[in-house]
């Protein structure tokens, strides 16, 4: 079973990274303390639908950006997919 807290949590570290922030710099700016940006990282903490939204847009980023799962295929390649259909 897909542990989603997870999933989303490493797709917040890796914009986080990518746009070159510390935890404690997006703990400040979404006025949370370091330790609960820390747990969503680790995806030891479910993050609301509203609050995943609030963080799109201060790391300016797409929502769907925390949506993307790597499957592991059976040649070893890896397939990049969307399991959540958003309507535009």
């Amino acid at each position: 079973m897909i542990n989603y807290d997870k999933v989303v949590g490493n797709h917040l570290k890796r914009i986080r990274l990518e746009i070159g922030l510390t935890q404690s710099e997006v703990a400040e700016l979404l006025d949370k303390s370091l330790r609960t940006v820390q747990k969503y990282e680790k995806g030891e903490i479910s993050i609301s639908v509203s609050t995943l939204g609030y963080i799109a847009q201060t790391l300016e980023t797409d929502i769907c950006e925390f949506f993307q799962l790597e499957e592991q295929r059976h040649d070893g390649t890896d397939k990049q997919f969307l399991f959540v259909q958003l309507d535009r």
